[in-house]
């Protein structure tokens, strides 16, 4: 049986590539007739209704093609049929009169099934919050996955990871499936049920470097999020039932925040951050240009060993195509000349989600043990 993936988002000279992630746009505009088909086979094809173009393409991101012309149909629809591809999670967009359009992420099942599927298993549940942040003095959003066993009973209290996405709240859950991940995991007994909390890591109208990112996403995890984590949500208090990830630009977050905070974490993650060097320079990660540990954390590799501050896992990931990958390696041995061990893992892909998504199912099954 061929298998239906996310409605894609409709296509409009009128809004740009971001403004198409967010919001439904009205009906006045091109809609798609029909979603990206995944078939038993595993090859995929994928629609859009463009009439009104010349040309029009489907990236698909880190493959090798990456681009794929697409053929339009007398009633204006373009299609093309790709693969079969590998069971993993890939990122595509369509490419129309020089825009990009309608990126979204694609699930392919696989046998047996993979960490990312929806499976009939328990389910926990997804709560969007929205809370006024002083430190940004604006309304903020975030997510929170809570077990299955979480409302089946009002006595047991559950560890907390606190997970940035690179971008905006929603992409763990809308691209990389992270609930489908844990509910997994946490049927087969391979993660421990644990509440995780995924804020939004933008901190302005425009990006802007990492260290300057963190220092605000620093104050408003500290002061605001955690407490309304915690006066909200049944938590375990103390470090030893505290984690703290990311990917991307959000484990730079992560990395930052985690390493001047080992008195609230214990457990800290980083999936392929370029806060060690290796990332494409562009505005907003000018901060990653020169990586200095002094800048990160005072004392940086000796506080992960002392009392205290003694970091139960620091976990490090990176796609083996990665350019950030010789820079993690490098990080990776300056950790270990101070005689601490990190858990180093290096997954099939580049920077994209296939390595996002199995460095979480990996990292979740390390926590809280």
């Amino acid at each position: 049986m061929d298998h239906i993936d996310s409605p894609i988002l409709p296509v409009s000279s009128d809004i740009t590539p971001e403004d198409a992630l967010r919001e439904p746009h009205p009906a006045t505009m091109t809609r798609p007739v029909a979603p990206a088909q995944i078939h038993d086979d595993r090859t995929v094809t994928f629609r859009v209704q463009a009439p009104d173009t010349a040309m029009a393409e489907l990236h698909l991101r880190n493959q090798n093609p990456d681009t794929f012309p697409m053929h339009r149909g007398a009633d204006g629809v373009w299609e093309v049929t790709v693969g079969p591809l590998d069971a993993e999670i890939y990122e595509y967009g369509f490419l129309i009169a020089g825009a990009m359009f309608n990126t979204g992420s694609l699930a392919i099942p696989g046998s047996p099934p993979r960490h990312y599927e929806l499976l009939d298993v328990p389910h926990g549940e997804l709560v969007l919050h929205i809370y006024y942040s002083k430190v940004q003095q604006r309304h903020r959003r975030l997510h929170v996955y809570v077990p299955p066993s979480y409302r089946q009973g009002e006595d047991e209290r559950f560890p907390v990871l606190y997970l940035f996405p690179a971008n905006t709240e929603d992409e763990w859950v809308r691209l990389g499936r992270a609930q489908n991940t844990l509910d997994n995991g946490i049927a087969e007994g391979k993660i421990r049920p644990a509440i995780v909390v995924m804020p939004n890591n933008e901190v302005g109208p425009r990006p802007v470097a990492a260290l300057e990112n963190a220092a605000v996403m620093e104050r408003e995890l500290i002061e605001e999020i955690m407490p309304f984590i915690e006066n909200r949500y049944r938590t375990l208090p103390g470090r030893e039932h505290r984690a703290i990830a990311g990917l991307s630009f959000g484990a730079g977050t992560a990395f930052i925040v985690g390493m001047r905070h080992l008195a609230h974490f214990a457990y800290l993650g980083e999936f392929s951050t370029g806060l060690f060097g290796g990332a494409q320079t562009k505005p907003w990660n000018v901060g990653y240009a020169a990586y200095d540990p002094g800048k990160v954390a005072p004392d940086l590799y000796d506080s992960v060993s002392r009392d205290g501050t003694r970091l139960r896992l620091l976990y490090m990931s990176v796609g083996s195509q990665d350019p950030r990958a010789p820079y993690q390696r490098q990080v990776l041995s300056t950790f270990e000349a101070h005689g601490f061990e990190p858990v180093f893992k290096t997954f099939k892909g580049a920077h994209d989600w296939k390595v996002f998504s199995n460095s979480l199912a990996d990292f979740a099954q390390r926590l809280f043990r």
